[in-house]
């Protein structure tokens, strides 16, 4: 964790830029070459005692958005990486309760031959009925 006074967003991904080349430079260890991969993830605010726990959990939140995004990547915290993470922890905790309450079910899908113009088998996919959103989609 590193904390910096009065630091905007540019500094704070200037920063986190050269974090990045910095530790993306390959390590020597015993006759062995060692890439080390890093994901950053930054908060801006205040740390008075109150803010301190949400400034952590905003920066742990872009820091798993970062992971997402691939190898050596920062992200910042924005209220929408927020809604994503919320809903995100939402579904997967729905998820869980969803085999108990049956609300998965199979859908079948032709496969198509082009070259003869004839169906040639089915795919079975299986989909959930979410009782608040509807139909999830896979994605």
């Amino acid at each position: 964790m590193i904390i910096s006074r009065d630091c905007g967003q540019e500094q704070a991904e200037q920063l986190a830029g050269q974090i990045l080349q910095t530790i993306k430079k390959p390590y020597f260890l015993e006759g062995n070459e060692l890439y080390i991969t890093v994901s950053i993830g930054i908060s801006i605010g205040s740390i008075q005692s109150e803010d301190r726990s949400i400034l952590l959990k905003r920066a742990d939140t872009a820091m798993y958005k970062a992971k997402g995004l691939g190898k050596n990547q920062f992200c910042v915290y924005n209220d929408e990486i927020g809604s994503q993470a919320v809903r995100r922890m939402e579904l997967e905790k729905d998820l869980r309760r969803a085999f108990d309450h049956e609300e998965f079910f199979v859908v079948y899908q032709p496969k198509w031959n082009v070259t003869t113009n004839r169906p040639y088998g089915f795919e079975a996919l299986i989909r959930w009925q979410h009782p608040r959103l509807g139909v999830v989609s896979p994605g």
